[in-house]
């Protein structure tokens, strides 16, 4: 009986320090997946792609001449989405390339926040 506990013991401690083991594995993942998508979300390599074209939309849009991007390019033309000019204001009161961005992760923070209250 007493060799029955010892076993049982010996179990427990191991799945024990397995589930840790797991548990510090799962936070470095997601530190480091947070810190990962910090820099792509604040470093200017994302301004070569889709995101640039956005960003020049809004900013042409704020300013005058809505959904053209770069020159003479038409946003229609790649995304039919109208909601987006109403984003177009914050570029008029704030002038920052990294604008979108903010709001990106403030809205993201608020809708966590607001998950984790109703749950």
């Amino acid at each position: 009986m007493n060799n029955e506990i010892q076993g049982i013991e010996i179990r427990t401690s191991r799945t024990r320090r397995a589930f840790m083991v797991a548990l510090i594995g799962g936070c470095v993942f997601v530190a480091m997946a947070t810190l990962y998508s910090c820099y792509c979300a604040f470093s200017w390599h994302k301004y070569t792609f889709d995101y640039g074209v956005y960003a020049n939309m809004l900013w042409n849009s704020a300013h005058g001449n809505p959904f053209i991007y770069f020159v003479d390019l038409s946003y229609l033309q790649l995304h039919l989405s109208f909601s987006l000019l109403l984003l177009a204001p914050l570029f008029r009161v704030i002038h920052h390339p990294f604008l979108l961005s903010v709001v990106q992760w403030v809205m993201l923070t608020l809708g966590s926040l607001a998950l984790w209250h109703t749950a």
